[in-house]
């Protein structure tokens, strides 16, 4: 889950919920704020509480760790903002004249030649590991900057 998501989760159950600097917090009536660390992989990386979910209910409680806990299970890179994901689209000549979209499934690098594998499929890469392949062959460089199409919620 997004932390976009999250957060808009968070306010259609009634929450109030802040983000400052690395933290997410989260403000119910009656209780302490919550402080979920945006870059959390585990329940140790928050401070809920029995003490604050008890002022909740169960219904409310419920809601709050179920979120919390979907958040918390998306890998950092699906939920971080700052690392954008891109799709590697090429048009290739599949038979004499016709042209049609293909994606980069893999990029393979090697000492003596470099290449990428396709698909009918779109395999996303972050803009880490993209930058990795850029820094390890800087020869691919300019086709990963002419294929780059970033993901958007409307292309998953």
């Amino acid at each position: 889950m997004k932390i976009k998501d999250y957060v808009k989760k968070l306010y259609c159950e009634g929450f109030n919920v802040s983000i400052k600097g690395d933290d997410i917090r989260i403000c119910h009536w009656g209780m302490h704020d919550l402080v979920v660390n945006k870059k959390a992989q585990g329940w140790s990386n928050t401070n809920i509480s029995f003490d604050t979910l008890s002022v909740l209910g169960y219904d409310k409680a419920g809601t709050l760790l179920e979120l919390t806990k979907q958040y918390l299970r998306t890998p950092l890179s699906k939920r971080c903002l700052e690392n954008k994901e891109y799709y590697l689209a090429a048009w290739r000549y599949c038979s004499s004249p016709i042209v049609e979209k293909v994606y980069v499934s893999k990029i393979n690098i090697c000492s003596d030649c470099s290449g990428f594998e396709y698909s009918d499929k779109p395999v996303p890469f972050t803009e880490d590991q993209l930058k990795n392949v850029k820094d390890c062959d800087p020869v691919l460089a300019p086709a990963i900057d002419a294929m780059k199409e970033e993901v958007t919620d409307e292309s998953i």
